[in-house]
């Protein structure tokens, strides 16, 4: 059983938590980010309605949206959708 780990955005976070740490993308200090980027890195394994939470951590809004649009995406691109078993 192999586990796949990967950094998943979460949404917004709380800027007093950010406040101190470093944006996950430039490693740069995070200082007073009205808006900072959530992400937690996940363990996926074959239990799709298992999600295990290893870290977490914080990005500058900028960084985030730098981010996305390398990937293509945007911050209003919907999450794929979970493909759950039908009754």
């Amino acid at each position: 059983m192999s586990i796949e780990r990967k950094w998943v955005y979460e949404g917004h976070g709380n800027p007093a938590e950010a406040d101190g740490r470093n944006c996950l993308f430039c490693a740069k200090l995070i200082v007073d980010e009205p808006c900072p980027a959530r992400w937690v890195l996940k363990a996926d394994e074959d239990d799709q309605d298992a999600d295990y939470i290893l870290d977490d951590g914080y990005a500058h809004l900028a960084c985030h949206e730098a981010k996305l649009a390398k990937e293509g995406q945007s911050r209003f691109t919907l999450p794929e959708v979970p493909d759950l078993p039908r009754h």
